[in-house]
C-alpha cells in the first residue's frame, strides 16, 4: 500500500492479504526513495477454525434413466483438524444421494455417491458439503443429461433398438394391466411376480380337454411364453431391472403353447379390428370370451384359437388341490334366450335390473 505522499514520514498500515491455504508464498516492499521501507515486523498465516476444501469432482455426462451411476468429489481438511462432513448431490432442493464421512486432520479423501434419475431431460446438479458446528459450501453447477430406458410399449409392440440375448440395466413396459385377469407374454423372463402386484398370480397353460382349458401356477416368467396374469393392482407401466437374455424373435412359431388341438398364443404387435374375430381371450372381470369382427387387442398379450367344434368351453385353474373356473361366453352366438350383460356374465332373466343387456345376440333394454 502507498504512503499517502512520497515526503511523508512515519506512515504505518497493517495489510492483509486472502491466498489458498495450500502453497508457496513471497512477499516483496519497493520503494522510491532511499531506505523506503523500515521497520518490517513479518507476517503471519491466520488459519480458518473450519477449512476443507474441493479438489475435484467427476459427474459423468449422461445417465442412463432409472440406472445407478457413481459420481464422486475429493475433499482436503486444511485447518489441521479431525472434521466431519456431510456431503449431498442436489439438484434444486431435491437431494439426490447423501453421505456422512469422517476427514481427518489434513486428510484428503474421494467420496462416492450412487445416483439415478427417474426423469429424462438435463438436469443441473452440485455437490453441498456441510462441516459439522462449521461453515456449509458447494461446488460449481454441473450439467448432465439423463436419456429414456429402452421401452415396450403395448400400442406399438416392436422389439426395434433391442439386441437379440442382450441384457439391460432397466427396461420400462408401457402395458395397461387390470385389476383381475390379464394375459401376457415378454420377450425376457421374469423371476419376480410382485412386479405386477403385491399378490400378483401367474398359470401357465398345461392342456385342454372335454371343453377346459387348465392352467397351474408358476412363480416365475418363461421368455416368449404366454400366461395369464392374476392381479389386485391396475397399472400402466412397470419398470423390469436387470433384463438378461433379451430375445428378438417375433415369429408367431416363438411366442405359443399348442396343447390338444388348442392354441395359446402371444403376440407383442396389437390386433386390430378382424384380427380377433372367431379367437379366445381372458378379460379382468374374469369371462372367457370369443373375439367378434370388431374386437380388438394390445400388444404383449395372448389369445386362444379353439378347435371349430369346441362348443362351450371354460378356463380352469387348478392350484392346491382348489379349482377356480372362468366361465366361456361366445360374444355373437348367445343361444337358448339367455341374457348376459355387457361385461359376459350371466343373468337372472327374472330378476333383471334396469339396464342394457344381451339376449340371443342382440342389445335390449330393460326398463
Amino acid at each position: 500500500s502507498e504512503a499517502p505522499s512520497t515526503s511523508q514520514r512515519y506512515y504505518n498500515k497493517a495489510m492483509s492479504f486472502t491466498a489458498p491455504a495450500d502453497g508457496i508464498y513471497y512477499l516483496r516492499f519497493t520503494s522510491t526513495y532511499q531506505n523506503g521501507v523500515d521497520n518490517f515486523y513479518g507476517f503471519k498465516l491466520v488459519v480458518k477454525d473450519h477449512d476443507v476444501a474441493i479438489s475435484s469432482v467427476n459427474v459423468p455426462s449422461t445417465f442412463n434413466q432409472y440406472v445407478e451411476k457413481d459420481v464422486t468429489i475429493t475433499l482436503k481438511e486444511l485447518a489441521g483438524k479431525d472434521e466431519t462432513v456431510t456431503v449431498s448431490l442436489v439438484e434444486g432442493e431435491n437431494v439426490l444421494a447423501e453421505t456422512e464421512i469422517a476427514l481427518a486432520a489434513g486428510e484428503e479423501t474421494t467420496v462416492t455417491l450412487p445416483v439415478s434419475f427417474d426423469e429424462t431431460g438435463e438436469k443441473t446438479v452440485s455437490f453441498q458439503m456441510q462441516i459439522a458446528d462449521g461453515p456449509a459450501f458447494s461446488s460449481d453447477d454441473l450439467t448432465l443429461t439423463v436419456e429414456a430406458a429402452p421401452t415396450l410399449d403395448e400400442t406399438v409392440g416392436t422389439l426395434d433398438g433391442f439386441e437379440n440375448f442382450g441384457r439391460y440395466d432397466a427396461v420400462v413396459l408401457k402395458y395397461n394391466m387390470k385389476a383381475g385377469w390379464n394375459t401376457l407374454v415378454l420377450p425376457f423372463a421374469v423371476s419376480d411376480l410382485t412386479i405386477f402386484g403385491e399378490n400378483a398370480k401367474a398359470y401357465a397353460f398345461t392342456g385342454y380337454a372335454n371343453g377346459e382349458l387348465n392352467f397351474a401356477p408358476v412363480t416365475e416368467l418363461n421368455a416368449q411364453q404366454p400366461y395369464l396374469i392374476q392381479t389386485d393392482e391396475a397399472q400402466t407401466e412397470f419398470l423390469f431391472r436387470d433384463v438378461t437374455n433379451f430375445r428378438t424373435s417375433t415369429d408367431a412359431a416363438d411366442l405359443n403353447i399348442s396343447k390338444d388341438g388348442v392354441l395359446f398364443q402371444g403376440t407383442y404387435a396389437p390386433m386390430e379390428a378382424g384380427t380377433m374375430a372367431g379367437k379366445y381371450g381372458v378379460v379382468p372381470a374374469g369371462d372367457f370370451k370369443k373375439g367378434s369382427a370388431k374386437a380388438t387387442m394390445k400388444g404383449f398379450r395372448a389369445y386362444f384359437e379353439l378347435p371349430t367344434d369346441a362348443g362351450a368351453v371354460s378356463v380352469n385353474i387348478v392350484e392346491d388341490g382348489t379349482v377356480t373356473r372362468i366361465s366361456g361366453v361366445e360374444l355373437n352366438e348367445l343361444v337358448n334366450g339367455d341374457v348376459y350383460d355387457l361385461s359376459g356374465r350371466k343373468m337372472n332373466a327374472t330378476t333383471l335390473k334396469p339396464g342394457i343387456y344381451v339376449k340371443n345376440g342382440k342389445k335390449v333394454i330393460v326398463k
